[in-house]
């Protein structure tokens, strides 16, 4: 009988500090010094100085997706010429806003 050996991985702490502006407007920072800066539009009460939240959260999926596609594909050596995502979502209409749905589609 062969016995599998099964790999434990360890989860690595992520935080990010979110701090208020003023406004509607947020910025984002981790550990190492990087920031993003939040906003919504001047249409919803912000300034439209930066990407708002659900852009953000899109931008993520995003990015976690095709880093996980570009591992893959080099693993497999296989050359990648290009990579575009289009990410989108809705939300609810009302407050408090949280997101009803994601579409994923490539390019």
């Amino acid at each position: 009988m062969k016995s599998t050996v099964e790999k434990k991985e360890q989860s690595l702490p992520i935080a990010v500090k979110v701090k208020w502006i003023d406004s509607l407007r947020f910025v984002a920072n981790d550990e190492k010094g990087h920031s993003i800066l939040m906003d919504v539009s001047k249409e919803a009460g912000g300034k439209g100085s930066g990407f708002g939240p659900m852009q953000i959260l899109l931008a993520a999926f995003g990015g976690c997706t095709g880093i996980d596609v570009v591992k893959i594909l080099h693993k497999q050596r296989q050359k990648l010429e290009g990579l575009e995502m289009m990410f989108s979502g809705s939300v609810f209409p009302s407050h408090p806003e949280f997101t009803t749905k994601f579409t994923w589609n490539t390019g």
